[in-house]
């Protein structure tokens, strides 16, 4: 099968397409033959190994943990699925023809969904569902201030905060993309750029502060993110594109009774995995099969186009996802 492999050249890393052996299927494993690739930042910092320890089913540094496709093999066991039903998910080495994802980990793509569409979603929303609903236990009424609102985690998070009955709150330097946004659950948006971003969240929660943050941008914003925080608030981290280092007050933390909480896939075992999955799906599924949550694909690009790709997603100039087409043939 053909696949992107990580590469050393001239002491840096890059991506290149090779023929390599299928991968390798085991119990309670799907083969799925893969249809359309979402692409993500993590597949930026695999070419580094930041993501090495993720379960593969081949010893070949693919990269890429997100896709849709069509199920084209069973392992021993498996329950629940069949030859030719349509999946979407996180399996390790998603950048090739071919993938091993566990069923367990498996989600069914809704009928009508384009490959497209259902290949940008299961990340996004996964990490979304975990931070927002089993880590942030938002509730309704809640005030939930998204750092990173214009990211895919970001967007999703605010569609999860409508769908539970709260209000996201969220700022962006770029005015233009705030009505964007609005069409993607954000109810109260603001400009950076025109005031203090931590009165303008106290503003837009009549005074209470923010109960839950989803903060995908790190040391830059933990000053504000703390300041804007209501008593006994969830503060969940997620990513650091502002970087991964920052001073708290811990004073100011300990009065407000915060928990601050991180998260991620990379150190969960195969059953915290299937677990989050399943607790996603149960509160998502219909919401993705009538569309009243999604999320908007930036560009699209051909297989062989992977490396354009992750340089359009270095750019920054998008919102929404990025996403591959599976291999043609």
């Amino acid at each position: 099968m053909k696949a992107w492999l990580i590469e050393r050249r001239n002491d840096e890393a890059h991506i290149g397409m090779s023929d390599v052996p299928s991968p390798r299927m085991g119990p309670g494993d799907l083969l799925v033959r893969v249809r359309a690739i979402g692409v993500n930042r993590a597949d930026l910092a695999r070419r580094t190994g930041h993501y090495e320890r993720l379960p593969a089913s081949t010893d070949l540094p693919i990269p890429g943990l997100e896709m849709a496709g069509e199920v084209v093999a069973l392992g021993q066991g498996v329950r629940g699925f069949h030859v030719g039903d349509r999946v979407m998910g996180l399996p390790a080495q998603a950048y090739a023809e071919q993938v091993v994802l566990q069923a367990a980990h498996a989600l069914p793509v809704p009928a009508g969904l384009q490959w497209i569409e259902a290949a940008a979603l299961p990340m996004a929303f996964l990490t979304a569902h975990n931070a927002m609903v089993t880590e942030g236990k938002v509730r309704r009424g809640d005030h939930v201030l998204v750092q990173g609102a214009a990211t895919g985690v970001g967007m999703a998070a605010m569609q999860i905060a409508r769908l539970q009955g709260a209000a996201s709150i969220a700022g962006s330097a770029s005015g233009g993309k705030l009505p964007k946004l609005a069409e993607y659950g954000l109810d109260h948006g603001f400009d950076y750029r025109t005031g203090d971003g931590v009165a303008q969240v106290l503003r837009a929660s009549g005074g209470h502060g923010a109960d839950v943050i989803i903060d995908m941008v790190g040391a830059s914003a933990a000053a504000s993110t703390l300041a804007a925080a209501a008593e006994r608030a969830r503060w969940i981290q997620v990513g650091r594109m502002g970087g991964g280092q920052a001073t708290i007050d811990l004073d100011t933390m300990a009065r407000k009774r915060l928990a601050l909480i991180g998260v991620t896939f990379r150190t969960r075992s195969s059953d915290e995995i299937a677990a989050l999955v399943s607790a996603a799906r149960a509160d998502l599924e219909e919401a993705l099969a009538s569309r009243r949550i999604s999320l908007p694909v930036a560009k699209v690009f051909a297989f062989d186009e992977a490396d354009e790709a992750q340089a359009f997603m270095r750019s920054g100039s998008y919102l929404g996802k990025i996403v591959l087409e599976g291999a043609k043939g």
